[in-house]
């Protein structure tokens, strides 16, 4: 009985680092400043919004502060109150505008 509870620990823990390996190759590297704006991950729609074509990223948000490699505080646009969030529910703000950013 023993010998099968230490192979069953083994094989979990084989497993466990084979998932942690193609975990990690999917992700990228944080690479985000003081500054940077980005789009925030936020999967809860509002009661009577169409969930279909509602977007599930707001922002543009403002890195005000990298408080580790995967955690970062954000503010909504310079004000209100500041979130911190983990790095995989951000991702680089691209303007629609491009460099100009000039509305008519």
């Amino acid at each position: 009985m023993e010998k099968i509870h230490q192979l069953a620990r083994t094989k979990l823990l084989q497993t466990s680092e084979r998932h942690k390996r193609a975990y990690n190759l999917k992700q990228y590297q944080n690479n985000y400043q003081v500054g940077d704006q980005v789009l925030l991950f936020t999967p809860v729609i509002k009661q009577g919004k169409c969930r279909k074509l509602a977007s599930k990223w707001t922002g543009p948000y403002m890195v005000t502060e990298v408080l580790s490699d995967v955690v970062i505080r954000v503010r909504l646009n310079g004000r209100g109150k500041d979130k911190i969030v983990h790095h995989n529910r951000l991702r680089p703000f691209q303007s629609k505008f491009g460099a100009q950013e000039s509305r008519l």
